[in-house]
């Protein structure tokens, strides 16, 4: 027990200083370095990071589909121009310009997104911090609110490199997640492939030069102040 909070601690500790110093590779690498110690006294039990196969490989991915362009699609159109209005200060998404470049690059990508957020994302925030918060509190429905509101906090500063308003509106994408990983009886395939379908769309956007003209549908005074 005071192992797995000692392994908690230095895992948040990680990801939110690498939100702030804008590296968010150091984070990742030190969480998965956390959760290997953590999976190694556990007895390398994945299951226990909502990693068990879902009754329906089928429906999980088609469903994670739907979620996954439902909020990237909310977020482009109504959050993150909002936030940008509110705060005075656009979302810094330079780290992805070079999709723009070439389709070699937007694949290159995607694939990266797909291991680095879809996966490895989930896993740390939803799937070890959720879980771990979860147990060390107890158990019960108090315990995972507790554990949803601290993995929201913190998957929002490990996004620190997109300013205050992509912080708040990343926090925001994962409370959603975090509440659909408690839905689904934290099994964690369903988070998975939502977030995966979620940068896969901002991608294309973004490939596409269509991210903007999104933003301003809805926002598009504000945006031209």
């Amino acid at each position: 027990m005071l192992l797995t909070a000692l392994l908690v601690a230095a895992l948040a500790a990680a990801v939110a200083l690498s939100g702030i110093k804008k590296k968010p590779g150091f984070g990742i690498l030190a969480a998965v370095l956390v959760i290997g110690a953590w999976l190694w006294q556990e007895g390398w039990d994945f299951a226990a990071l909502g990693l068990s196969p879902p009754s329906s490989w089928v429906n999980t991915i088609l469903l994670g589909l739907i979620l996954g362009l439902a909020i990237q699609l909310l977020s482009t159109i109504f959050l993150e121009p909002w936030l940008e209005t509110l705060t005075g200060h656009a979302q810094d998404l330079s780290q992805l310009d070079a999709v723009k470049d070439s389709w070699l690059t937007a694949a290159a990508a995607l694939l990266a997104s797909w291991v680095m957020a879809g996966f490895l994302e989930e896993v740390i925030f939803r799937g070890f911090l959720i879980t771990t918060l979860r147990d060390l509190l107890g158990g019960g429905a108090w315990a995972a609110v507790f554990g949803l509101i601290i993995s929201t906090v913190l998957f929002g500063l490990s996004h620190g490199y997109q300013e205050i308003s992509g912080v708040i509106a990343t926090g925001f994408v994962g409370l959603l997640l975090g509440m659909l990983f408690l839905a689904a009886g934290s099994n964690l395939w369903l988070v998975i492939f939502a977030h995966g379908f979620i940068d896969t769309a901002g991608i294309l956007l973004l490939a596409t030069d269509n991210n903007q003209p999104l933003k301003t549908l809805v926002w598009k005074d504000s945006q031209e102040e």
